[in-house]
């Protein structure tokens, strides 16, 4: 088995991050699908967080994926490959798999429904067109699309990557960049999802959404398909300067967002976070040692009360995405540490034990 890293992670039949429809049968309540890279080479493995059985190298994808649970199946977004992989995690195996158009680069994926999902795609499409996609994740085809080419920046590319669900609205941040330049602002795109038409573009106060940073979008909780309550956003900035980003809540009524506290008060980029209700979760923030700052902590986070506490400051290395939680308090988090490597489980309900 080659040395491999934690880079991200959703756990299965429980709580945390993506889609979880189904809470799964109790015999696969403790499994975790984990995306693991070491150089060039990812794969796909499955852990048992509760008897640390390890089961690697099922799935060779392009590199860093974005990976939503929806009913008893997991969905890997691999935009290396520019394909979409249904993957059932008890028998550890591919299911199906679709192609997306050449090029576009899938990034994310949210279910409004068993038979309708949508993809956002971080680069433009064979013929320039910044497309994001309508599939069936019954079937695995592709059966629509919504042009959003009119809210890109002077490249052409809008630079689009997260996507939550929010009522009969789709929410798509945008990181107009160049290259690695920020350009005139960050915003997020609002889509009808009865119509599949655009809204309208609401446009962040702090520029640097996305981008490296994952999960941008916040608020909706393990347990749902869409985000009940408000929609949060971590705008990321620079991923090495510790204080040019925010966190936004966003007005869903008039589609405008306030700056609810910045990297200052957290400790630098945000580089992904969970939630367990509307306003409290985890996250990793910090400013990457490589750069001069003084890496990464997880911290429990209140948005309401304004409280970023450190819960662990081993996270003292460049980026780490993999972070979820379980239903009884359990926080699985990756340890990208070459001499460590793997997923650490802590019990938030004893002292982080």
């Amino acid at each position: 088995v080659a040395v491999s890293v934690a880079m991200g992670m959703t756990v299965f039949g429980c709580g945390g991050g993506g889609s979880g429809s189904d809470d799964g049968e109790p015999t696969v309540g403790t499994l975790a699908i984990v995306n693991t890279r070491a150089g060039d080479e990812a794969n796909i493995a499955v852990i048992d967080y509760a008897s640390g059985d390890t089961y690697t190298d099922l799935l060779s994808v392009g590199g860093a994926c974005d990976m939503t649970q929806y009913g008893d199946l997991v969905y890997i977004v691999d935009k290396t490959y520019d394909r979409i992989v249904k993957f059932d995690p008890v028998t550890r195996s591919m299911v199906s798999e679709m192609s997306m158009p050449a090029g576009c680069g899938p990034n994310s994926i949210v279910f409004a429904s068993a038979t309708k999902a949508y993809v956002t795609a971080s680069d433009l499409d064979e013929n320039d067109v910044a497309n994001i996609y309508i599939i069936d994740p019954e079937t695995m085809t592709l059966t629509g699309s919504i042009d959003i080419s009119a809210y890109a920046d002077d490249d052409g590319d809008p630079d689009q990557y997260q996507a939550m669900i929010k009522g009969e609205r789709l929410y798509v941040t945008l990181r107009r960049s160049s290259g690695r330049s920020l350009t005139d602002h960050s915003s997020l795109v609002v889509i009808d999802t009865t119509t599949d038409t655009v809204v309208d573009e609401l446009i962040l106060q702090t520029n640097g959404v996305s981008g490296m940073a994952q999960d941008a979008l916040g608020g909706q909780t393990g347990g749902e398909d869409t985000c009940s309550g408000e929609i949060y956003v971590h705008v990321g900035g620079s991923m090495t300067i510790a204080d040019d980003g925010a966190i936004e809540a966003v007005d869903a009524t008039a589609l405008t967002s306030s700056v609810v506290d910045t990297e200052v008060t957290y400790g630098g980029t945000i580089t992904t976070w969970v939630f367990d209700s509307n306003t409290t979760g985890w996250a990793i923030a910090g400013l990457s040692a490589d750069k001069g700052g003084e890496g990464f902590d997880l911290l429990r986070f209140d948005l309401d009360a304004n409280t970023y506490t450190p819960v662990s400051t081993f996270q003292n290395q460049i980026y780490s995405y993999c972070l979820d939680y379980t239903d009884d308090g359990l926080l699985l988090v990756g340890d990208k540490d070459e001499n460590t490597y793997g997923v650490r489980v802590y019990d938030s309900e004893n002292d982080y034990a």
